[in-house]
């Protein structure tokens, strides 16, 4: 079974035809009433001269302005296809930068959390195991009853201090068991004061350390 032809190709080779039974219908007409006003009056050849020359004069005028369209179309066509190429190609390299760059921040955040994780365990934390659904890694300190959970949502850290079920900012947060986090609060104070987002100040003092 044949392949079927795209309709744009079948209303392009129909309307060809249509211009060119137009074209050929008014060239022979008029040249058939060229002939016959010869054989007519005098005061009668001038009439069919007029409208034989007429006939053939607008299929001429049809014929080039078929032609003259088609081209015009052509450059038209090409010069929109070529650009639709360039908009493509550079909504390509858009999506793949894109892309990259989240893939880039998602194993940055992840990376961060784990250094974190690691550091906070070695300072005396045990990880509780996540809920349901949770992104990120919730560590808890038993024995000051003292909560971090450090979550990500849309590649922005938050940190979310709870101490016996309260919420805290945490600059205001005094933990109960000094001992637990022997210089970290200090340390992240000095970077915190420099950047002012706590996130940031985890990430430049884990790179530090």
């Amino acid at each position: 079974m044949a392949p079927a032809e795209p309709l744009s190709r079948l209303r392009g080779e129909d309307q060809r035809k249509v211009n060119w039974w137009l074209v050929g219908g008014l060239t022979a007409v008029g040249v058939v009433i060229l002939v016959m006003g010869c054989a007519l009056p005098a005061y009668l050849q001038n009439v069919a001269i007029n409208v034989g020359t007429s006939l053939v004069l607008f299929a001429g005028l049809a014929f080039a302005e078929g032609r003259i369209l088609r081209a015009v179309r052509r450059v038209l066509f090409f010069d929109a296809q070529g650009r639709i190429r360039e908009l493509l190609a550079e909504r390509a390299k858009i999506d793949s930068v894109a892309a990259e760059a989240d893939e880039t921040r998602e194993v940055m955040i992840r990376n961060t959390l784990t250094r974190v994780g690691d550091y906070v365990l070695g300072a005396g934390f045990s990880q509780d195991r996540p809920a349901p659904g949770q992104r990120g890694l919730t560590f808890c300190h038993h024995g000051a009853q003292v909560r971090w959970e450090i979550r990500y949502d849309a590649a922005l850290l938050e940190q979310v201090i709870t101490h016996r079920g309260e919420k805290f900012a945490h600059e205001q947060v005094v933990l109960p068991d000094k001992a637990a986090l022997p210089d970290l609060r200090k340390r992240l104070a000095i970077f915190e004061r420099k950047t002012g987002d706590i996130a940031m100040a985890l990430l430049r003092f884990l790179e530090t350390r």
